[in-house]
């Protein structure tokens, strides 16, 4: 027992190292932020870290949702997006299908979703086909400064300069958009559960307990699923899009199992803790022969959830063998956490062992009060003339290189 032991803390080591570390999923820089104030928040993967300085990246498939704040991001063609205050968004880059039968190609697409609030986008220098879209209909863009509200009533979309092919729910204004409330963005389900998440994520970075780490991830990974499903009602997402998206919901549900599993993985550290520190050897042998039962699976899903994770935010897209590899892992993912509960479950002693020094659940922030329900908002009023505004165009930046010189927002101002 003692050589099982020395393992089981090697084990622990790792994966509390890996906890804490940086992503292991291959993340791939698309654009920097030029500018931000108040508070912003960037989830990437399962990881929630909140905008700090200018030059921070933005990687493929993050989302970026801000309270009282604002941030300016530029993409390395030039592309601009700004993301006003309570907005919830995600951003993605990659190579999309075309077409049909022979006729099929790819294109190299980027899709700007706004779950809630209102974000401004002007599309760069690069042949990349922009999108606007919503949880109800699609804008491509040509040429386009445009500007994007969604509230809980409606999605809007308003040009300053060129124009775009709207399918779907989407109303087509002249009149500059209003701003998005707190009570819009407290009650969007995608925006709930990113807040939520992140929280945690904040909370588990000050307390550097591997359980309140794993908890926050598997909170992270399970917002990705939301957003995926909400993303999913979209009846004119393109088929391509529609199943590029289920991939994405597939990658987060092995994702959160895996977190699923960290948690109980830490749990059983912190029995193990308690039970040494009492000197109940018993209990230290349970803890210790659980978590030697169940290393092998614990590891086999976290490296299945990085293989995800990777996958759906590469340039390429995935192939129809990986799609459906993605679909028979996540259901994998599940049955194999249930077999981890098992195990610990049916671990000779540990059932005593988990009655007398059972952990405390992971640390919970303290919850934000939700505002009442928003009301229905006054008509649209009147179309009134709008002088179209032209930016300075942008230089391109090295995605490579973090920091060093930014350059300035559209027509040198930052953002708002």
């Amino acid at each position: 027992m003692k050589s099982s032991g020395k393992m089981t803390i090697l084990f622990t080591l790792v994966l509390t190292f890996l906890l804490l570390a940086a992503p292991a999923w291959a993340t791939r820089p698309v654009a920097k932020v030029t500018s931000f104030t108040g508070e912003v928040l960037i989830v990437s993967g399962v990881d929630a870290m909140p905008v700090s300085h200018v030059g921070q990246f933005v990687n493929a498939g993050d989302k970026v949702q801000t309270k009282q704040g604002s941030v300016q991001i530029t993409f390395t063609d030039g592309a601009v997006l700004r993301v006003r205050p309570f907005t919830s968004t995600m951003v993605q880059e990659r190579q999309e299908e075309s077409g049909f039968l022979f006729w099929k190609k790819k294109i190299s697409v980027r899709r700007i979703t706004n779950y809630v609030g209102k974000l401004w986008f002007k599309s760069g220098a690069s042949d990349r086909r922009n999108f606007i879209q919503s949880t109800t209909a699609v804008c491509g863009l040509r040429g386009t400064i445009a500007e994007s509200l969604v509230t809980l009533q409606q999605a809007l979309i308003r040009f300053e300069e060129g124009s775009g092919d709207i399918s779907g729910a989407m109303l087509l204004v002249e009149q500059a958009l209003r701003e998005s409330t707190q009570g819009e963005a407290a009650n969007n389900p995608v925006y709930q559960k990113i807040s939520v998440a992140a929280a945690k994520m904040q909370k588990a970075q000050e307390t550097g307990k591997a359980i309140d780490v794993a908890a926050a991830k598997a909170e992270i990974a399970d917002a990705g699923i939301t957003a995926a499903e909400e993303l999913d009602k979209n009846p004119a997402l393109e088929p391509s899009a529609k199943e590029l998206n289920q991939a994405d919901k597939n990658a987060f549900i092995t994702a959160k199992a895996a977190a699923d599993a960290e948690v109980k993985v830490a749990e059983l550290e912190e029995i193990k803790e308690a039970a040494t520190e009492a000197g109940n050897q018993e209990a230290v042998e349970a803890a210790e022969q659980a978590l030697e039962g169940i290393e092998d699976k614990v590891e086999d899903l976290q490296d299945q959830a990085e293989k995800a994770l990777t996958v759906v935010t590469a340039e390429e897209p995935p192939t129809p063998e990986e799609i459906e590899q993605l679909e028979a892992t996540a259901k994998l993912a599940d049955t194999a956490l249930v077999g981890i509960l098992t195990t610990i479950d049916t671990t000779p002693g540990m059932e005593d062992a988990a009655k007398e020094f059972v952990p405390p659940s992971p640390t919970e922030p303290e919850p934000e009060a939700k505002p009442e329900p928003v009301p229905a908002p006054d008509p649209v009023p009147a179309p009134e003339p709008v002088v179209p505004t032209v930016d300075e165009p942008q230089p391109t930046f090295d995605p490579t290189e973090e920091g060093g010189d930014i350059p300035p927002g559209p027509g040198g101002s930052p953002a708002e």
